[in-house]
């Protein structure tokens, strides 16, 4: 029974040794589960890396101006770069934020 069904059935009631004011209030104070399903994560999951593989391809997951470079002979060699770590954060909370939604 959900939250809403038993506010509803208490509603219906008569008052017992609590008023039925006291009841419904105790009720409304319960939290919902606010549980993620498997189905659920797996598909944030998803949609994290179809993001990140489209942020890939487009040359959008590191930042390109931290780049650190060294050269050896005639080998360059990549030393540092900084991944847009913000960009994938926000990708992550839009992601949450349409399951929850749903």
């Amino acid at each position: 029974m959900t939250k809403a069904q038993t506010l509803v059935a208490l509603g219906n009631q008569l008052d017992s040794f609590y008023s039925l004011q006291q009841v419904i209030n105790i009720v409304k104070e319960i939290e919902e589960n606010s549980y993620l399903t498997s189905d659920q994560i797996e598909k944030v999951l998803n949609e994290f890396e179809n993001t990140l593989d489209f942020q890939a391809n487009n040359n959008k997951l590191v930042d390109w101006d931290t780049a650190e470079f060294e050269l050896s002979g005639n080998e360059i060699t990549l030393e540092n770069v900084d991944v847009e770590i913000g960009s994938i954060i926000d990708h992550a909370r839009e992601a949450f934020s349409a399951l929850l939604e749903d």
